[in-house]
């Protein structure tokens, strides 16, 4: 795209065609004021605070200007700074805005705005508004006693989280930002992951977890990723004397919007599990604490006394702890898993049986909001991948066709246009689709006398016929596959049909890091006589759980107490996520670095040296890994 040359308060500038002055000015650094235009939300030119001088005549929003051949634009005159001081006391007196009680005191943009145009006094009298605040969510405070009506929020929650759940209600002086239809946002379809709150310009959107903690500039900032699934956000992680204060999505631009979801979000500050700090050693009923080195001994002996040892690890741990964990229980001979390679074993085998080449897959999740027809198997992944869940809802939302299938229910219900909700027949379903594209539309004949007894629950010729149409008529499918299913036969069926209509591939396993693909996965024994589990930061696991019951003895490294370290015989500490450096495989099988956020607490320094040494217990030593 050519650049177009104009001039900026006497300086020649040049910018790609079809940006706006705002966004050109922000790229040669040229300051214009604002309070509605964000990054990574469409233009609405509702504050009127970016206005410039074009060619000495006309005062017009930077916002919505595009550039062109030859503009002549003032940013800074007399006439522009008493415009804006105008308009800065109008937002000001419309509403409750008492600094000094504000959460976002010395980290909110009117009031950076009011001190740059030295406002200290009003012309226009004060209204104050009698406002309610609304505390009902789990972790957001909504205070419209702040609110400026930029929209911004509004309009991330439909552009970039395609949810929908704000609006502007009102006319006039009594003009507020609504939730669904006036409900308490603790009680409305808000998916909490937090993006209102980040682009809010003032206090009116605070986090309940980080209040009065310490404004930005007050903290720590460590850039990192994101360990809740795979999508691998990149975030800002602001920490202040050793404690987690805030953490907000970084990647800010029109496509990803710099969201981040509730577990990425909110879930780490409100983690109030007990720390483990010492290695506890349960036996014949009795309790007693030993050092970490005392309990490396103790694990070396029982894994080295033993023959069937089952080691399962954790999927959102770094690459680096998964690598040095592998090695040292294949150094004592263990059967070694990871949460997620399961379904990734079972993918391999059934891609590498019907002939499918990777070309299939997708490389960029993105893709979604350009495809023509989304399949969805699983809608689970409204909670499990929930960034993955925005773009879905946005393609959605913009015309793309969505067609789900789920056991139980669509958590997609208000933007699918076919929910079909069918449990064990999915794997019927997509074959009878094979079938019918195969063998043409008149074995639905055949189709409808069958049907009803497939799995003893009915599959109809309708669904079927739907989905053949939806993936015939359109040259761009992308077939989503979630992480809940895990049959061999479901997946072939489902990668058969991608092979023959061409549609490309999503597909999701329950591993944050997707470094699960290079490691050498088998299984566990079932009932081993030790089961060794490296525990993360996610959710209590299943399988996880079994196998500690069902182990003659149970060693558990984890970082905080929880029902696998209640039902352990030996436990191990081990870092948190913000206390670990390293790297993860993004499910685009892109490499992120994982940032050390806070100092390790306790007598856990680096676990990659404390598997070394394990391994050197086997007398295996396998050189020093990078300990990051």
């Amino acid at each position: 795209m050519s650049d177009v040359k104009f001039n900026v308060d006497g300086k020649d500038i040049s910018a790609r065609k079809g940006m706006t002055v705002m966004e050109a000015c922000e790229e040669n650094d040229i300051d214009i004021p604002k309070l509605c235009q964000h990054e990574a939300l469409e233009n609405l030119m509702a504050c009127r605070l970016c206005v410039v001088e074009v060619n000495g005549k006309q005062i017009t929003p930077s916002c919505g200007l595009k550039v062109n051949e030859g503009l002549d634009i003032k940013t800074q005159t007399e006439k522009l700074r008493k415009y804006r001081r105008m308009i800065l006391e109008l937002i000001y007196r419309c509403e409750n805005h008492y600094c000094m009680f504000c959460e976002s005191d010395g980290d909110c943009e009117l009031q950076d705005l009011m001190y740059e145009y030295e406002i200290d006094r009003f012309e226009y009298p004060r209204m104050f508004p009698d406002w309610d605040v609304d505390s009902s969510h789990n972790h957001i405070v909504k205070d419209t006693n702040r609110c400026v009506r930029c929209g911004r929020c509004i309009r991330a929650c439909d552009e970039v989280v395609g949810n929908q759940t704000l609006n502007l209600g009102g006319r006039g002086i009594t003009n507020e930002v609504i939730v669904d239809s006036g409900v308490p946002l603790g009680e409305s379809t808000c998916t909490s992951c937090g993006m209102c709150m980040q682009v809010c310009p003032t206090g009116s959107l605070s986090n309940k977890h980080s209040l009065f903690k310490g404004n930005k500039d007050e903290c720590e900032l460590t850039k990192s990723t994101c360990l809740s699934c795979s999508i691998g956000c990149c975030t800002d992680v602001y920490t202040r004397t050793g404690h987690l204060v805030k953490i907000e999505g970084t990647d800010i631009d029109k496509e990803s919007g710099g969201q981040l979801c509730e577990r990425g979000r909110f879930k780490p500050l409100v983690d109030r599990g007990k720390r483990i700090s010492n290695v506890i050693y349960r036996e014949n009923g009795e309790e007693s604490e030993l050092s970490l080195q005392e309990g490396l001994e103790k694990a070396a002996s029982i894994l080295g006394n033993s023959n069937e040892i089952s080691a399962f690890a954790s999927g959102g741990l770094t690459c680096e702890i998964l690598d040095a964990f592998s090695k040292a229980m294949r150094a004592h001979g263990a059967l070694f898993d990871v949460v997620g390679a399961k379904r990734y074993r079972f993918e391999t085998e059934v891609k590498r049986r019907i002939n499918m080449i990777e070309g299939h897959f997708i490389n960029d999740i993105t893709e979604v909001m350009k495809a023509e027809n989304i399949l969805l198997y699983d809608t689970s992944i409204y909670n499990t991948h929930p960034v993955l869940a925005s773009y879905i809802r946005r393609a959605a939302s913009k015309g793309t066709k969505l067609i789900t299938i789920d056991a139980y229910e669509d958590r997609f219900w208000n933007h699918s246009d076919k929910s079909i909700t069918i449990e064990s027949p999915k794997t019927q379903l997509t074959r009878l689709v094979n079938q019918v594209i195969k063998e043409g539309k008149a074995s639905i004949e055949d189709l409808s006398r069958v049907s009803s007894i497939l799995g003893g629950l009915r599959v109809h010729p309708e669904d079927v016929m739907e989905i053949v149409n939806l993936l015939e008529e359109a040259s761009y499918d992308i077939i989503v596959i979630g992480c809940e299913i895990i049959d061999r036969w479901s997946l072939r069926h489902i990668f058969e049909l991608a092979k023959l209509e061409g549609s490309y591939v999503i597909s999701l396993n329950k591993a944050s890091n997707q470094y699960i693909r290079s490691l050498e996965t088998e299984g566990v024994y079932e009932e081993p006589e030790v089961a060794y589990i490296l525990a993360g930061e996610d959710e209590e696991n299943e399988d996880m759980i079994k196998l500690v019951e069902n182990a003659e003895f149970s060693i558990v490294q984890s970082s905080k107490k929880s029902e696998l370290t209640d039902k352990a015989d030996l436990v191990i500490p081990s870092l948190s996520t913000f206390e670990r450096n390293g790297t993860t495989i993004d499910i685009n099988g892109k490499k992120k670095e994982v940032e050390l956020a806070m100092e390790p607490k306790g007598e856990m320094r680096s676990e990659i040296a404390f598997f070394e040494e394990l391994a050197d217990k086997r007398g295996i030593r396998w050189g020093k890994t990078n300990q990051r």
